[in-house]
């Protein structure tokens, strides 16, 4: 919704009964507003929207994805009714990652077991276009169905949902989207693991099959190297530059350049902002980790720009200092 709508999106979640919401954006990125908070942004502080008040009860964050559980309350309506928001935090020009999808599906279906009382409607939005919606709601269908089935009709759902609106599944990338986040499901399903049943599956992944002689931790590795996408020259664009590919310890270890942080300090006349590094999300924040190479003779001064630009407080060595630079 943007602000001049608020009061009636919020009114429709009331009229149709809304049980869950899935948003599938971030609300602001690069100073571009796709969507307008409809929610309070503290559990003290209600939101009046009209003639209802929306109240933040509780939220949980991760790395991908924020759940948030809503309170709305109508004048002249006694109970006040809840509702739970999942968002996505990726942005809006880039697909979600089909096990950031499959993640999320996992903690909904969780909630919902837990759940006694009647639901209504899901309602999906993202931005600025169908596009994102539709892909959500055809893999939901999918995995559903395959799980009813054992069967999957993505070809025919999509084209259903087309009928109603064109722009649902728009381009090629979310097309894929459907596709890989089915394969991924149906090859690996719930890889999550109560601590309990931690030391039963080392024993299990120990065990060599008689056949093949390979163990459970020689399968499963298998597969990882088998989902790992390869990156093009294009997904790394800057550290295959002429410029940049001294500073590259390896020529087939690059870092893709949606993941790579860019430095900004200007160190006397250099002003390039490519170092061979990657963030990585940990559990609860995104961009928790920088992991790079270990800084060659004319990539020091990079890596200390690095540290100074992203705020680095805290730098782990996971090699002998000895058999480096031991001068720097």
């Amino acid at each position: 919704p943007t602000q001049d709508n608020l009061n009636t999106f919020v009114e429709y979640v009331w009229a149709f009964n809304i049980s869950r919401i899935i948003m599938l954006t971030p609300t602001v990125t690069y100073n571009t507003r796709h969507c307008y908070e409809y929610w309070p942004t503290s559990v003290k502080l209600p939101l009046n929207c009209g003639d209802i008040q929306i109240e933040l009860v509780a939220s949980v964050t991760r790395a991908d994805w924020i759940k948030r559980t809503l309170s709305l309350r109508k004048e002249g309506f006694g109970s006040p009714r809840q509702i739970e928001q999942y968002q996505f935090k990726s942005s809006p020009d880039t697909c979600v990652d089909p096990s950031v999808l499959l993640s999320v599906r996992r903690y909904i279906l969780k909630s919902k077991r837990t759940c006694n009382a009647p639901c209504g409607p899901v309602l999906v939005h993202g931005g600025h276009n169908f596009d994102m919606a539709g892909t959500y709601i055809a893999i939901e269908e999918s995995l559903d169905r395959m799980e009813d089935t054992k069967s999957v009709q993505i070809f025919n759902f999509v084209l259903h949902l087309r009928k109603k609106n064109p722009r649902m599944v728009e381009t090629l990338q979310s097309y894929q989207l459907i596709y890989q986040t089915v394969i991924l499901h149906t090859l690996c399903d719930d890889t999550s693991l109560t601590r309990n049943k931690m030391d039963g599956l080392l024993k299990f992944l120990l065990l060599r099959c008689p056949d093949s002689g390979k163990s459970g931790f020689d399968v499963e590795f298998g597969l990882l190297n088998k989902l790992t996408p390869s990156l093009t020259t294009g997904d790394c664009a800057a550290g295959h530059r002429r410029e940049n590919k001294m500073k590259n310890r390896q020529n087939y270890a690059l870092p893709r350049d949606s993941c790579r942080p860019y430095l900004s300090t200007v160190v006397g006349y250099r002003e390039n902002d490519y170092i061979n590094a990657v963030y990585v999300n940990s559990f609860h924040r995104e961009r928790e980790f920088i992991v790079t190479q270990w800084p060659l003779e004319n990539t020091k001064d990079d890596m200390w720009r690095m540290m100074y630009d992203c705020e680095v407080a805290t730098l782990v060595l996971l090699d002998h200092i000895t058999t480096r630079f031991a001068s720097w």
